[in-house]
């Protein structure tokens, strides 16, 4: 049974857009923590949990030091470099880095794009979101805010705004023109990477400049045919996929 579960996604992977193109070539890939700071809880009692269904209890100490608030970064350095500055694509709307991946209809997203039009690209998950974890109530209070299937599709203007969601597929109410061929799939893909996080984003802004002091920084998560971006004091709009170049501070427009 397992082997068979392989062997389709294997087929699967094969099959999909994203690998469709031709390779990408690398001098360096990698990831780093940045930022966060140690802090210690005390006065907690060990209570018992399961870490696994059907498992034996264990005993858990909750008291110690514990590093939190850092931000997980993910990095690509094409083999050719065309780029005058490294590209930091740092997501929003509570999302994760993974939205600059693969877009949800399959389709290669921001990321791929830029390396190989020989950029410098750092992907990251925002302070609380993602691979950059989060902390306990000791160390924030306040728990974290998660987004039904309808928060996606009426507020990335998938659908017709508010009421326009509908568990019958076949009720949605789509905007005219949308340009996701697979836009069913694209609300579903949406609201498993979403989680509005409840840390204020200044404590990942606080962390962008250690990615690099010059950086470009990305905001649109989800590319779409023809989208034209403008890198502020650079060479000018170019329409994705084409080369970009310049210097100077980076906007999605």
């Amino acid at each position: 049974m397992l082997r068979h579960l392989i062997a389709a996604a294997i087929v699967g992977l094969a099959a999909s857009p994203a690998l469709a193109e031709a390779l990408i070539n690398l001098r360096g890939m990698g990831t780093f923590h940045i930022g966060g700071r140690t802090v210690e809880i005390t006065g907690k009692p060990v209570r018992e949990v399961l870490l696994g269904a059907g498992g034996v209890p264990a005993k858990l100490d909750p008291n110690g030091l514990y590093a939190v608030e850092h931000m997980y970064v993910q990095f690509f350095l094409p083999q050719t470099r065309k780029g005058k500055v490294p590209l930091l694509m740092w997501h929003g709307g509570g999302l994760t880095g993974v939205t600059y991946e693969t877009t949800p209809d399959g389709r290669e997203g921001w990321l791929n794009m830029f390396i190989r039009k020989g950029w410098d690209v750092y992907n990251s998950d925002a302070v609380e979101r993602g691979r950059s974890g989060f902390a306990g109530p000791e160390v924030w209070p306040s728990s974290p805010n998660f987004l039904t299937k309808a928060n996606p599709f009426e507020r990335f203007r998938i659908g017709q705004g508010a009421g326009s969601w509908n568990a019958d597929a076949a009720k949605m109410k789509v905007l005219p023109g949308n340009q996701f061929p697979q836009w069913k799939a694209t609300t579903t893909s949406s609201s498993r990477s979403s989680r509005a996080g409840s840390t204020p984003t200044r404590q990942s802004s606080r962390r962008l400049h250690r990615v690099g002091r010059q950086s470009l920084p990305l905001r649109d998560p989800v590319p779409q045919p023809g989208r034209r971006i403008r890198l502020q004091g650079g060479a000018g709009p170019a329409r994705q996929g084409e080369g970009l170049g310049g210097r100077g501070a980076g906007r999605a427009r």
